[in-house]
């Protein structure tokens, strides 16, 4: 990650004092900087290269790669409806066969294909050609022009983080709709899975590792992509997990629920909601996995790394429950802003689900819309809407309220508070300009409240994206020392690996 990459690499030079270790400086960021540093890599001989995911994702892969990957979507897609044939799942084949058919008249002319009746045979044929589209799509990602990963030299790989790369993509007969299933893929999961290939080929299927805290967070679809990434294809053959749709049969559980609904009503929705099998599953996922928890890990020296991590303040609930080193849930009522932007969003999303099927597919945008709004409103209605008023009870101004009474319980030591927003900002128009301009930003907000209360200027830091390595390690340091005694940040700019 872009946020500790400096980190990384002092470590890397404290562990291995000996070791040849080349990094990216501020002066490789630019195209031409890039071209230079891969040439470095390529034609020298480094123990350790370490660079950001922002900057391993702009390596380009080779083209005998990239065709196998292409052959690989084809036979996957090829299986997905032969097995819908067998099925007599008829519904399913004509979905697949039409969204294939669809997707590469968009891919070619750049708009929605005419409705025309075609043959079965010209349709398969339409769904080959529309795996290699959709394939190529997933592989036409920005990168550097320069030699390929496998012209680089590299023989082992490390991925911190790897969960930035859940998005592998595959093909399923399963029904849309089904919750816990995302079969979409992203073009930098695409890039990484051929380097791992690279890797395997040249080391005997080995050295490449990927380190996470997260395998598996959003979707019961997860484990399946890890192992796919990092177990040979003959032993997922051998398992019966090659495909998707063999790992759901094999160790997938497909139930039915009612679930609560951003509307604010229960749907029965379908979902990949727990795995079967498990003994047999956790045989095969632990031959690629190697869990480690925090009071498994030893620090140099001995010292338990649990035993180095600081404690969460012990407190008591409302029934005199004491809550020992956990986490505490603070609830706070609706504003008045709150609930009538609920509404609204509630009523949105209503009248969606009165449109007849082809209303809802021209409309298809207004769920995830109204999702986003919702989730946004929680945090401050002011993000949402520029005349909404600065409520007492919002969660702006509590975690004000926290921080300040963190800033005094840590006195003594200089203690830090960490604030933490991926949504932080709203963006306007300028009507003259019709140029986006920030309007309310939560960071600025808090900085100013924290402010006006008496906490130094100097003491609170913004992290931002575009920072440097320099300017970041700088205000770790003062982090540390106790001179910066609040920051705020993203997932990314803070949050990861920080």
């Amino acid at each position: 990650q872009n946020a500790t990459l400096g980190q990384f690499v002092s470590s890397a030079k404290e562990l291995y004092p000996n070791a040849k270790i080349l990094t990216i400086s501020e002066a490789d960021r630019t195209v031409e900087g890039r071209s230079a540093f891969y040439a470095k890599i390529k034609y020298n001989d480094w123990d350790m290269v370490v660079v950001p995911q922002s900057v391993f994702e702009m390596i380009p892969d080779s083209e005998e790669r990239q065709r196998a990957f292409i052959q690989e979507k084809i036979d996957e897609k090829k299986f997905i409806l032969e097995q819908a044939k067998q099925a007599g799942n008829s519904t399913a084949e004509r979905q697949l066969k039409k969204e294939l058919e669809d997707l590469e008249y968009e891919y070619q002319f750049g708009e929605k294909p005419p409705k025309k009746g075609k043959k079965d045979a010209k349709k398969e044929a339409k769904a080959v050609d529309n795996a290699i589209a959709k394939a190529k799509r997933q592989l036409d990602r920005k990168t550097d022009d320069v030699s390929n990963f496998d012209d680089m030299g590299i023989d082992a790989l490390l991925v911190d983080e790897a969960h930035a790369y859940k998005h592998l993509g595959f093909s399923t007969a399963m029904q849309r709709g089904v919750k816990g299933v995302d079969a979409t893929g992203s073009k930098k999961s695409a890039g990484v899975y051929l380097k791992t290939r690279a890797v395997f080929d040249k080391a005997g299927w080995k050295n490449v590792v990927f380190a996470t805290g997260t395998p598996i967070s959003n979707t019961a679809a997860e484990i399946w992509t890890f192992m796919k990434y990092l177990m040979p294809d003959d032993i997922m053959r051998q398992n019966h997990i090659y495909y998707f749709d063999d790992f759901v049969r094999n160790f997938g559980n497909i139930s039915q629920s009612l679930e609560f609904t951003t509307s604010g009503k229960f749907k029965e929705n379908t979902r990949f909601a727990s795995y079967t099998n498990l003994p047999e599953l956790i045989r095969i996922w632990w031959s690629v996995c190697d869990t480690v928890r925090a009071e498994d890990a030893v620090a140099e020296g001995g010292e338990k790394l649990e035993d180095k991590q600081p404690k969460m303040e012990n407190w008591t609930d409302s029934d005199g429950n004491e809550h020992v080193n956990q986490a505490r849930d603070i609830y706070l009522p609706q504003s008045g802003s709150l609930v009538d932007i609920m509404n609204a969003v509630r009523a949105k999303l209503e009248w969606y689900e009165g449109l007849s099927g082809k209303e809802k597919k021209e409309n298809s945008h207004i769920p995830l819309t109204m999702f986003g709004i919702a989730k946004m409103a929680a945090i401050d209605p002011r993000l949402v809407d520029r005349e909404a008023p600065d409520e007492p009870n919002s969660k702006t101004n509590q975690a004000v309220t926290e921080t300040l009474k963190a800033l005094k319980d840590s006195e003594r030591y200089k203690g830090t508070a960490a604030l933490f927003c991926d949504n932080f900002r709203r963006w306007d128009y300028d009507t003259n300009s019709g140029r986006r301009v920030e309007g309310f930003n939560i960071f600025e907000e808090i900085k100013r409240k924290l402010m006006d209360a008496g906490v130094p200027e100097d003491q609170i830091v913004i992290m931002k994206s575009g920072m440097n390595t320099a300017a970041k390690e700088k205000i770790f340091a003062r982090v540390n020392s106790g001179e910066v005694r609040v920051i705020m940040g993203t997932t990314a700019t803070l949050g990861t690996g920080v």
